[in-house]
């Protein structure tokens, strides 16, 4: 990279504005706003500014963490860790059928549950079109970017749970 930075794309929404990257203090990596590029005219939301935060090492595990048997977290081999997932799912779906809960610290929805490879094994995706308990907007923020007033990237921490039946 140049000391301009590197002319590239927010990867986060469709809209895929313009941006540069350039290398920050201490091997960080800085996000340039592209004045010159036509989608965004040099403004960035809240998720393009921050794009180059998960790049970082320290804020990503190297590894899968599970539970220990004392309970705490300990890196695992991604085999290791999806397996304990895939097991835990199939013990929940048979004994409490297919829906399960999304709970955040939030809110709670309510949704059919299917495991698939089709995405990330630590990521949990839930349309927001859905109406009733299974809103995935009762999980997040409401909050819009203050300078595009987009709303914000849907995403949060939550933790999935079985459902009584």
């Amino acid at each position: 990279m140049g000391s301009s930075g590197t002319p590239t794309h927010c990867p986060y929404c469709a809209l895929q504005c313009g941006m540069n990257l350039a290398p920050g203090a201490g091997g960080t990596v800085e996000v340039r706003e592209r004045a010159d590029f036509p989608v965004n005219r040099g403004v960035l939301c809240g998720k393009g500014r921050t794009a180059p935060t998960v790049l970082s090492p320290s804020v990503r595990p190297a590894s899968p963490l599970v539970r220990s048997a004392g309970g705490a977290l300990v890196p695992a081999s991604w085999e290791e860790a999806l397996e304990r997932v895939a097991e835990g799912l199939g013990r929940t779906r048979a004994e409490y059928g297919a829906d399960a809960a999304v709970v955040s610290r939030r809110g709670r929805a309510v949704a059919p549950a299917r495991i698939t490879a089709a995405i990330r094994p630590d990521t949990v995706f839930m349309p927001f079109h859905w109406a009733g308990e299974g809103r995935a907007n009762t999980l997040t923020h409401p909050a819009l970017d203050p300078a595009s007033r987009m709303p914000e990237f849907k995403v949060c921490a939550v933790r999935v749970e079985a459902v009584a039946p």
